[in-house]
């Protein structure tokens, strides 16, 4: 039991100590010790209509930001959405691929078939980083008589003229 905690010790202060050795500055020491501690990229999402409902198109909105706190441009932002509670197989999983608009922003659309609490998973990836997190998005039941969109599942903004 000793012994590994001393190699894990070891290991920790060799990682720390190459990561700040390869750093040419105390802001670059800092940003590479929190790349071992946090994920690369964070992300908000915002959703519109809302509030959210069944077999409607909704816009997903989603604001990434780097370590630095500065927009993240260049990532290919996907989302994968499940109902809370079940989670689906990898090749069942369906996924939407989110669109750039500059300054940090990606949209997408996509049509949740059934009323829930619906988990989102945000993957952004960037060359060899990538970030996940998990959101959590309210969808209601669509009002009685209300027309349902039988679109594709998932579509990219300004697929709407089919």
């Amino acid at each position: 039991m000793r012994s590994r905690i001393l190699v894990l010790a070891m290991l920790a202060v060799l990682a720390i100590f190459l990561c700040v050795h390869s750093a040419s500055t105390y802001a670059d020491a800092s940003r590479c010790l929190l790349r071992f501690r946090y994920q690369p990229f964070r992300f908000t999402m915002e959703s519109t209509p809302k509030p959210a409902r069944a077999g409607q198109n909704i816009t997903l909105h989603v604001h990434a930001i780097d370590l630095d706190s500065r927009p993240a441009d260049g990532l290919m932002v996907e989302v994968f959405p499940h109902l809370t509670g079940e989670e689906t197989k990898k090749e069942d999983a369906p996924r939407a691929v989110l669109h750039a608009r500059g300054g940090g922003e990606y949209e997408g659309k996509v049509r949740l078939d059934s009323s829930g609490t619906w988990e989102l998973d945000i993957v952004g990836r960037k060359k060899d980083a990538h970030s996940r997190q998990r959101v959590s998005l309210d969808v209601e039941n669509a009002p009685a008589g209300a027309a349902s969109d039988h679109r594709e599942s998932w579509q990219a903004p300004g697929d709407d003229d089919e």
